[in-house]
């Protein structure tokens, strides 16, 4: 049986009164948990995003991606390797200097290559001889076969006294805007080139120098016929060093003279030499080759 009388009511009034502080107090801690929570909101959208960080580059390597793709580079080191692909820039219409610095292959500047020997081998038709196809040679997709007269003889030479052995060429001649490129990318450390000469001093320029994948295996053969290797410095060169009938500085001349048979307007010297000048041409100059007429290049030897 419940009791009722004057002991029930300040129970009552004990517990309503609790009920309102807790009421209260509870409102209290909302209000400041919805401004606590405004508070962190503003500070999480005014704080700048993080950028996102990427792996350190390891110490003594060097990125390419931002320069050239990795289906375009080509292995320059000594030893088998796969055939360098035409780079994409082959394609555009580039200067010289944008190929040096976009593509890791000399293909990027074949169409000025072929107008420059044009023009080497209409001034002077023995310096530059075709050199003629061999069972026992193979040939890299991006090299030029010609040498100059007395050094293909001399290889012809050599290759024809060893039948059972296959000689893998690399490189043979090299235009002027080759050697540019070659130069530049070893003055960068990039294409995997560690030594090239500078433009217009090269034996390759004048067709006194080939590059064999290799070396040793035809090292006295070649020896034996003209040819001397390089050394470690530049393992698999070698240059013949017999009796030339070269002309020295013709492929600078070429370029001069066909630089300016298109540009009346803005001409420069033809004394072979490569100055400030030339060099500054030939940075622009169109890795395709120049759109006007030129002599057509020479099929024969």
């Amino acid at each position: 049986m419940t009791q009722s009388g004057p002991t029930s009511r300040p129970s009552f009034a004990l517990a309503l009164t609790g009920g309102l502080i807790a009421l209260i107090a509870g409102a209290g801690l909302y209000a400041h948990g919805q401004k606590g929570a405004e508070v962190e909101r503003d500070e999480l959208e005014q704080a700048p995003l993080a950028k996102p960080s990427r792996a350190p580059t390891p110490k003594g390597t060097q990125s390419f991606e931002a320069v050239v793709p990795a289906e375009d580079w080509v292995d320059f080191s000594p030893g088998p390797s796969p055939l360098p692909r035409s780079p994409k820039a082959h394609e555009e219409n580039i200067t010289v200097q944008v190929a040096a610095a976009r593509t890791c292959s000399t293909s990027s500047v074949d169409g000025l290559s072929q107008q420059l020997i044009a023009e080497m081998r209409s001034l002077a038709p023995q310096d530059l001889t075709q050199i003629p196809d061999r069972p026992n040679l193979t040939v890299d997709r991006s090299a030029f076969l010609f040498l100059e007269a007395n050094a293909r003889t001399a290889l012809v030479a050599a290759l024809d006294s060893n039948r059972s052995r296959t000689m893998r060429l690399n490189s043979a001649f090299r235009t002027l805007a080759q050697q540019y490129l070659v130069s530049e990318w070893a003055a960068a450390k990039r294409c995997g080139v560690t030594l090239a000469a500078s433009p217009g001093t090269s034996n390759h320029e004048t067709g006194l120098a080939i590059d064999l994948a290799e070396p040793q295996t035809w090292r006295k053969t070649l020896e034996a016929h003209g040819f001397r290797w390089m050394g470690k410095a530049d393992p698999v060169h070698f240059d013949y060093v017999g009796r030339t009938s070269r002309r020295k500085n013709l492929d600078v001349l070429a370029f001069q003279r066909l630089w300016n048979r298109h540009h009346g307007d803005d001409m420069i010297a033809e004394d072979g030499q490569f100055g400030a000048s030339t060099r500054e041409r030939l940075r622009k100059a169109p890795a395709r080759g120049f759109r006007s007429k030129t002599p057509a290049l020479p099929s024969g030897g």
